[in-house]
């Protein structure tokens, strides 16, 4: 008998560790990132660099308060530096690089939960701030974002910003003794999945 209380004991202690600590009302919408584009320009052409979360099968997405003082919910999605593809393997080594993706191994994109509801309801007004921390440093950015529908519950939110290295304290590098320079001003695009799990 006593073997069977200390059992079920045992058995309800790990299944509170099994529960997330959250609440079914704050988790109310499911955010997922399906896929960033970088597009750049050298001073001789254009490249570009893509993450695709399907192929990565990862879930880099979590919501905290920005401070204990703010009702704030920040939902923040990381992206692998490593994750990025380019057309060989040279530049997406560059690109590691240039981003010290060993210091800085995640890209991280901050949207305020009340915002992204906002466009889920209808109210939003096509223009959306977010947060975004390259190499350690984050900025404010301002950037568009079009609707698609997906579903009865399911919305895609086609983001659109464009962003300079320099803002970021990285110096646009340069190739081949200087003859090849990549311009400072980088377009970014990226794919969200807004889930409504009301139904």
């Amino acid at each position: 008998m006593r073997n069977a209380i200390v059992y079920s004991l045992l058995i309800m202690h790990l299944s509170l560790f099994a529960q997330p600590n959250i609440t079914s009302e704050r988790f109310s919408n499911y955010y997922f990132l399906k896929n960033v584009l970088i597009e750049g320009e050298t001073n001789i052409n254009n490249f570009n660099f893509s993450f695709n979360n399907s192929k990565i099968n990862i879930i880099p997405v979590k919501e905290k308060s920005i401070n204990s003082s703010s009702d704030k919910d920040i939902v923040e999605f990381f992206i692998p530096v490593r994750a990025f593809r380019g057309s060989n393997y040279l530049m997406e080594s560059d690109f590691q690089e240039l981003l010290n993706a060993q210091d800085y191994p995640m890209v991280k994109v901050g949207i305020e939960r009340n915002k992204l509801n906002d466009i889920i309801s209808e109210s939003g007004n096509l223009e959306l701030s977010f947060y975004l921390t390259i190499a350690g440093v984050t900025k404010l950015i301002n950037g568009n974002y079009l609707i698609n529908l997906c579903g009865e519950n399911e919305i895609i939110l086609q983001g659109s910003t464009q962003v300079k290295l320099t803002d970021f304290s990285i110096n646009p590098p340069k190739k081949m003794l200087g003859v090849l320079q990549v311009k400072d001003l980088i377009s970014i695009k990226f794919d969200i999945i807004i889930s409504n799990n009301n139904s």
